[in-house]
């Protein structure tokens, strides 16, 4: 019986089996969810693979070890909201993600984060101009607000 061995590398998820009938070892690369065009996504994303999504931006989890440190206990909610029947210009499906510092006295600093639910694509809620931006554009714009202080 062969085993199998899954492996990241070059964003790509490699199967390896430890040896097959005949003493061959094959390998079967596997695209990555990143590297799948939306077309090819059978399903939508669940809440579950969502929330690990944002939950494991380098970003949000700075905030999250900050709160810990200060006594927190930061939580995130995840809001599916499915297409519209009535709004033919609603046509996508995505998530919305809202943290919470888990302190009275701290205000979450993280923005809410729309998640497109076929296309895995992140997008950010940008308070101050009330529209969506995508996540490298508002990486961008945290990088000058910290350049500029």
């Amino acid at each position: 019986m062969a085993g199998i061995l899954l492996l990241a590398a070059g964003g790509l998820l490699t199967a390896a089996t430890a040896e097959e009938p005949g003493g061959q070892a094959s390998v079967v690369l596997i695209p990555s969810q990143e590297e799948l065009a939306p077309q090819q996504r059978r399903r939508p994303l669940t809440e579950e693979e969502v929330y690990e999504l944002v939950w494991n931006l380098p970003e949000v989890q700075r905030e999250v070890n900050m709160v810990l440190a200060q006594g927190g206990a930061p939580s995130a909610s995840v809001g599916f909201r499915p297409r519209s029947e009535s709004d033919p210009e609603a046509h996508k499906l995505f998530y919305t993600v809202h943290f919470e510092a888990g302190r009275v006295d701290k205000p979450p600093t993280l923005p809410v984060f729309v998640v497109d639910a076929l296309t895995a694509e992140i997008l950010v809620y940008d308070s101050s101009s009330g529209k969506l931006v995508s996540l490298d554009a508002w990486r961008e714009q945290m990088n000058r607000d910290r350049r500029s202080r």
